[in-house]
C-alpha cells in the first residue's frame, strides 16, 4: 500500500496508480481538519504523538475480498455476526488495531466520500477522548457532521419558502426538494419540526443507542452542535474539560465511565440552564436562523 505519515495521521491507500497522490492530499486534509476541530471546540489540542502506533490509521481498498480480510483481522469487532456483516456489507468502519477507520471505495472518479469520512471520523473521535464512547454519543456524530460540513465547504443553509410558487431554496449550493440527506435538508426538517411542536428533545436524543440514529436523530443532532458551537462555543469547551478530568479519575479509580443522563446533567449545569430552557433557548434560535420569510414590501 501507499503510505503517507503526518503528525497525527498515516494514510495508507491500496487503490492503484492514484495511491499517492490521494495518500498526500488526504492526510494534508486530515490534519487541516484537525486544526478546524479544535477551533469548533475551541480547545487546545494534545501533544502530537511520537510513535506510529498512537497515530490515527486511515486506510482505503477498492477490492470487497481485500476489505474483508482486514476488517476481521483489524477491526477489533468482538461480535462475530456483527464483524461479518460489516466485512461482506459495509463500506467502513472504525478499527483497533491500528486504530482508525478502513473503507471500501471502488470508485475512483473522486475522494468526496473519503475527505466526508475523514472530517466525520476524526471530529468523532474528539468527543469520545472527552466523553467516551457512550457519554455524548450524539454530540460526536453532530460533530462529524459539522466539522465535514464546513472542511467541504458548504456551511450555509437559510431556507426562503415563496408562497405562490411553493418552491423551498436554500439560496446556495445545498439547495434540495425536500428533506436532503445534507446539512442544509437537516436544517429545514428540524425547523418544520420546531414549528410544529414535535422536535426531539435533547434529552430524549442521549438515551438512544447507536443503531437509533435515523436521519431524524442525526439531523436533530446536527442542529444541536450547531446550535452549541454557534451560541455556547466557551462554554462547550468548559463542559468537554469538566468530562475529560472526571473521566481521567474515573479510569484512575477503575470505575465505570459516565452514563448519557450523566453527561447531559453537566452540560446542562455547565450552561446554567434546565432541560426546558435549553430547548426552549433552541427552538427560538433555531426559527431565527434557519428561515427567513420574505418582507412585505411597503408600497
Amino acid at each position: 500500500m501507499e503510505k503517507r505519515r503526518s503528525d497525527w495521521l498515516i494514510v495508507h491507500m491500496d487503490i492503484g496508480e492514484k495511491g499517492a497522490e490521494w495518500a498526500k492530499v488526504l492526510t494534508q486534509y486530515g490534519e487541516a481538519c484537525r486544526t478546524h476541530i479544535f477551533e469548533l471546540l475551541a480547545t487546545e489540542p494534545p501533544k502530537a504523538p511520537e510513535k506510529d502506533e498512537h497515530r490515527l490509521h486511515y486506510t482505503v481498498l477498492t477490492e470487497r475480498d481485500r476489505y474483508a480480510r482486514f476488517v476481521e483481522k483489524c477491526s477489533g469487532i468482538t461480535d462475530a455476526a456483527h464483524r461479518k456483516e460489516a466485512a461482506t456489507a459495509g463500506w467502513g468502519t472504525p478499527t483497533y488495531n491500528p486504530y482508525g477507520s478502513v473503507w471500501l471505495y471502488p470508485n475512483l472518479a473522486n475522494d468526496y466520500g473519503l475527505r466526508d469520512g475523514i472530517a466525520h471520523d476524526l471530529a468523532s473521535k474528539e468527543i469520545f477522548r472527552f466523553c467516551g464512547t457512550e457519554g455524548a454519543y450524539w454530540l460526536a456524530r453532530g460533530m462529524g457532521y459539522l466539522n465535514s460540513t464546513h472542511m467541504n465547504g458548504s456551511t450555509a443553509g437559510t431556507f426562503f419558502a415563496v408562497k405562490t410558487t411553493g418552491v423551498i431554496d436554500s439560496g446556495g449550493r445545498e439547495s434540495l426538494p425536500g428533506f436532503g440527506n445534507c446539512s442544509a435538508g437537516w436544517r429545514l426538517r428540524v425547523a418544520m419540526e420546531v414549528t410544529g411542536g414535535t422536535e426531539l428533545k435533547l434529552g430524549q436524543l442521549a438515551k438512544l443507542r447507536v443503531a437509533d440514529f435515523s436521519q431524524r436523530e442525526m439531523a436533530h443532532a446536527f442542529c444541536f452542535t450547531d446550535y452549541l458551537v454557534r451560541e455556547h462555543q466557551s462554554k462547550l469547551a468548559e463542559f468537554l474539560k469538566a468530562c475529560y478530568s472526571e473521566r481521567a479519575k474515573r479510569y484512575k479509580e477503575k470505575q465505570a465511565e459516565e452514563t448519557a443522563a450523566e453527561v447531559l446533567q453537566r452540560l446542562y449545569a455547565t450552561l446554567e440552564t434546565t432541560e426546558d430552557d435549553f430547548q426552549a433557548a433552541f427552538r427560538t434560535w433555531v426559527l431565527a436562523n434557519y428561515i427567513a420569510l420574505p418582507a412585505k414590501e411597503e408600497k
